[in-house]
């Protein structure tokens, strides 16, 4: 920078002051056409930052994407109670002859059968044939005659689903 430049406003005034002094501001010196423009050396270095913005911002997004795939949105253990309590539900209405009932008898064996599976953690197996009779009323008349594959002593316990 040409101290020739300074303005009175800018510093105190010493004895001696030198020609130029330097500073690091990637800027062009006196000399330059341009005097003190931004030099090409401050165009590099602003490149290289906006380039390593844009690739590390890339390798976040791969890397979510990756966590994303790789991570289930339900957990192994969480999806196969669902499943455990569906074929149970589907077992209990089997069981007590009600195939063709409405979709609430459904959903009301279900939210039974979770209740009965959060008591049963602490108290041990409740037989299917106790929670099915405490969620629904038996309609004997939809019963088949035939023998049913469900065994009677078909005991649940949630306690042990890993």
């Amino acid at each position: 920078f040409n101290t020739s430049d300074y303005k009175e406003e800018w510093g105190t005034k010493t004895e001696s002051d030198p020609d130029t002094c330097q500073y690091r501001g990637y800027r062009n010196g006196p000399d330059a056409d341009e005097q003190y423009g931004l030099s090409p050396h401050y165009w590099h270095v602003f490149a290289a930052r906006l380039a390593f913005v844009v690739i590390f911002e890339h390798i976040v997004f791969v890397l979510t994407g990756i966590m994303q795939f790789i991570i289930p949105d339900i957990p192994i253990e969480v999806k196969t109670q669902m499943q455990r309590e569906q074929l149970l539900a589907k077992e209990a209405k089997y069981q007590h002859g009600l195939k063709k009932s409405r979709e609430t008898d459904y959903e009301e064996i279900l939210h039974t059968l979770r209740e009965q599976s959060n008591n049963s953690r602490q108290a041990g197996a409740v037989p299917i044939v106790e929670i099915a009779a405490q969620s629904m009323p038996v309609d004997h008349s939809l019963k088949s005659t035939a023998p049913s594959t469900v065994s009677p002593d078909v005991r649940c316990s949630f306690a042990n689903i890993r």
